[in-house]
């Protein structure tokens, strides 16, 4: 199966969409040619990954062990908060649209 692939940041793409989850990650790697052992250097490589689906954080805790695995930061928003609640919201909508279009409607 091929995914879509999008060619601005997350961020610009999604703008209506607010951000419910977040794993951070900082990864540190001390780089060798293996034939001749000769540094290349500290490569550091940070990122963050955002999630803007409501069932990420509440269907499973998939994504959230994943992150912790990789010693990665999760971090989603509260029930009570704003951006949840609208999220939330909108997806009630949306299986409200899907079951009228089953019913025919």
């Amino acid at each position: 199966m091929y995914g879509s692939r999008i060619y601005k940041s997350c961020t610009d793409q999604f703008k209506t969409n607010p951000v419910l989850a977040t794993c951070t990650t900082h990864s540190t790697m001390n780089m060798a040619r293996a034939d001749a052992g000769v540094p290349l250097g500290v490569y550091v490589l940070d990122s963050v990954e955002r999630y803007y689906n409501l069932d990420t954080i509440t269907h499973d805790d998939v994504y959230m062990k994943n992150c912790i695995d990789m010693k990665g930061d999760w971090t989603a928003a509260e029930k009570n908060s704003p951006e949840y609640r609208e999220a939330a919201r909108a997806r009630a909508r949306r299986e409200i649209e899907k079951a009228q279009k089953a019913l025919g409607q």
